[in-house]
């Protein structure tokens, strides 16, 4: 399984030199005599610079493959999402696209039409495809799409 962030160019480079030069540290340091931990500091300094302004506008992309075997077939099952800024309830792409699934399942599992116990990652609540089918339904009322295909593979 892996995972992979887009990021404005020259970001990783930035966050590399951050941390190499102490910015992420926890051990306090001196300054001035004064005690600060490095990455307090940095958390003081950066995120005011990192919030949403008023009227800027957020999107999500996120890209699945599965690849297994079913029925003697090497497939690969692949599920695309684009998601955007909600204008109308003001909320941000990446808080619908991760809050709402979590809402969608948490009525489901009220409702006891999901009861499946102990921790369920979404690889578990997937295995389900009726439950899986009424997420991804509940997804597109409120304008969250995903898109699947799937290849068979040589």
């Amino acid at each position: 399984m892996k995972e992979k962030t887009l990021r404005y160019p020259g970001h990783a480079e930035k966050m590399r030199m951050l941390r190499e030069t102490g910015f992420f540290g926890s051990e306090p340091i001196e300054v001035e005599g004064s005690k600060v931990k490095p990455l307090d500091l940095t958390i003081k300094l950066l995120f005011p610079k990192w919030e949403r302004k008023n009227g800027e506008r957020d999107f999500t992309i996120m890209r699945i493959n599965v690849e297994g075997e079913k029925d003697n077939k090497r497939l690969r099952y692949t599920y695309d999402l684009l998601s955007y800024f909600d204008e109308k309830t003001n909320t941000t792409s990446m808080a619908r696209t991760t809050g709402l699934p979590c809402a969608i399942v948490g009525r489901l599992i009220a409702k006891g039409e999901y009861s499946r116990k102990g921790i369920c990652p979404p690889e578990y609540v997937g295995q389900n495809h009726k439950i899986k089918q009424t997420i991804l339904n509940e997804l597109e009322k409120r304008n969250i799409f995903y898109k699947e295909s799937i290849a068979e593979l040589k």
